[in-house]
């Protein structure tokens, strides 16, 4: 059997191609007709001009040769556009491939790019790589479904937690931890023999501040403009949770571990003790001072709201300057019965024919003043819009033309007090 070489391979096979070639544009009349061809031949043979038929075979040779051009320039374009495609679509293809079929199993989740989560309830999940199919981590349980912009992402084999590549779906950091938080600013907090320290992409201890973690707060232990919250050991009674405190990426405490509660707002830190709040920017620096009442940071609207502990309701913007010292929620008119007495008379049919009713009634007047309310409680105000009293009641109602009936609660019972015009509380007066 005669060796078939490489340069003999691809003779034959460039020859195919012309073969193919010339018999494709030879469908478009490239060629000239064979009968016209015969007929050509006999007229010159006799001397003859060949007239109408050559006319019409060039004709017909032209139209043909200029369709067979466009076909293939058509053709070159198309084969360089698919040429420039290619990878494009032959990584769409092995995506479909390998996980469009698994699309609808409602296990699977997206993790990042081409990783995707299988989740399994006997604990024996995997990540896998949705172009190859090839499953890159065994024994995966629960992963953290938060990914941000750090490379490693947070998961559980079942009994602990490490982390892995979020790119290529890889083990980063075995699975040894009791308790473990996400990856931020290049550091993750790790509870190991009950103590709570930071490590960095490779597992490497880099801050342990000898702390024991005894508070689960999947917000805390996280660092924002190089401070996270941190918790104390114990709280101060066995009814209280730990205090909270602001650490920074040394292991210093800026705000001492006194604090009832700190939550990271919209590049704001939020700081609560007891009744008191304070709102600081990610450099520490006081936008709202520390309060009575209690801060609120509106991310939609960019604004911060202030709420007093008089009930008072105030807006700023997120430079800490005054918009609005005076927002509520509802006005209304007060409406009293007057000393006067009408009397109003119906008539209707009855078994024996009609009958008369007669009532009385007191005529209903408007107040002077309106009530407002502010944070659910109500205060007075005058129809032009100037406050006679702090929102201080549950409700209020009108006595009489400018004396008020409001509602008051201290925590055990409520009462009511009389209010005059002025916002004064009326008290017993000695009748003479």
């Amino acid at each position: 059997m005669k060796k078939v070489t490489a340069k003999m391979f691809f003779t034959v096979l460039w020859s195919g191609v012309c073969q193919a070639v010339k018999w494709f544009f030879g469908l478009f009349s490239c060629s000239k007709d064979p009968k016209v061809q015969e007929q050509k031949e006999n007229q010159e043979q006799e001397g003859e001009e060949p007239k109408e038929n050559q006319g019409e075979s060039n004709k017909s040779e032209s139209g043909g040769k200029l369709l067979a051009i466009v076909i293939a320039v058509a053709v070159v374009i198309a084969g360089l556009f698919m040429v420039g495609h290619w990878d494009e679509w032959y990584e769409n293809f092995r995506y479909q491939f390998n996980f469009g079929k698994k699309l609808g199993d409602p296990w699977n989740s997206y993790v990042y790019d081409s990783i995707f989560f299988h989740e399994k309830n006997n604990g024996k999940g995997y990540l896998y790589n949705g172009y190859t199919g090839k499953k890159t981590l065994k024994h995966v349980c629960w992963v953290d479904d938060e990914v941000a912009e750090e490379p490693l992402v947070l998961f559980n084999d079942g009994e602990k937690y490490g982390y892995f590549n979020k790119k290529n779906g890889k083990l980063a950091v075995a699975a040894k931890y009791e308790r473990a938080f996400p990856f931020s600013e290049g550091r993750a907090c790790v509870v190991q023999d009950s103590l709570a320290r930071f490590i960095d992409c490779e597992g490497n201890v880099v801050l342990d501040p000898k702390l024991v973690f005894s508070y689960w707060d999947y917000n805390a232990y996280r660092f924002h403009g190089g401070h996270c919250i941190v918790y104390s050991s114990k709280g101060l009674s066995e009814e209280q949770p730990p205090q909270a405190g602001l650490m920074d990426t040394a292991g210093k405490y800026v705000i001492p571990l006194n604090c009832d509660e700190i939550t990271y707002c919209d590049t704001f830190w939020l700081v609560k003790q007891g009744n008191n709040s304070a709102l600081y920017d990610l450099g520490l620096r006081p936008v709202i001072p520390m309060i009575e009442g209690d801060i609120k940071v509106e991310e939609n609207n960019k604004i911060i709201g202030v709420t007093y502990s008089d009930h008072m309701v105030s807006k700023y913007d997120y430079k800490g300057n005054l918009l609005y010292d005076f927002c509520i929620s509802d006005v209304r008119m007060l409406e009293y019965e007057k000393e006067e007495v009408q009397a109003e008379v119906s008539v209707v049919d009855g078994i024996n024919g009609p009958v008369v009713h007669q009532s009385t009634y007191h005529p209903k007047a408007t107040a002077r003043l309106r009530v407002y309310v502010s944070d659910g409680h109500e205060g007075l105000m005058t129809a032009d819009g100037k406050m006679v009293t702090k929102p201080l009641y549950l409700a209020i109602h009108a006595v009489d033309f400018d004396l008020y009936r409001c509602e008051v609660n201290d925590s055990y019972y409520s009462y009511s007090v009389l209010v005059n015009g002025k916002g004064e509380v009326v008290g017993r007066k000695k009748i003479d």
